[in-house]
């Protein structure tokens, strides 16, 4: 089994997966990727603030992530509730 090799993207880069990459290409492959992250970095500076992807895509997926923990707290909230009446019923006299 091959070990997986991995050099971490950036933001709106991916990851560069070297597994299958032979070794006589990996050096250039890695740096293309660097160069492209600091190309990226460079482009997203000359964009407008509100069109970063920091203020775009990875607001959103702050938003989601704010709402799925206000989801489940809500949902936890509920099922406490749904205990506790349940509780309630067991427990009376009929």
């Amino acid at each position: 089994m091959k070990k997986q090799e991995i050099v971490p993207g950036y933001k709106g880069i991916m990851d560069l997966d070297l597994t299958n990459i032979q070794e006589e290409y990996r050096e250039n492959a890695i740096e293309r990727h660097l160069k492209e992250i600091e190309e990226y970095k460079i482009e997203q500076k000359k964009r407008p603030e509100h069109l970063r992807y920091e203020n775009t895509v990875e607001r959103i997926r702050n938003e989601h992530i704010l709402e799925d923990k206000i989801k489940n707290e809500r949902m936890i909230r509920l099922s406490n509730e749904r205990l506790k009446y349940n509780t309630i019923y067991n427990n009376s006299k009929i």
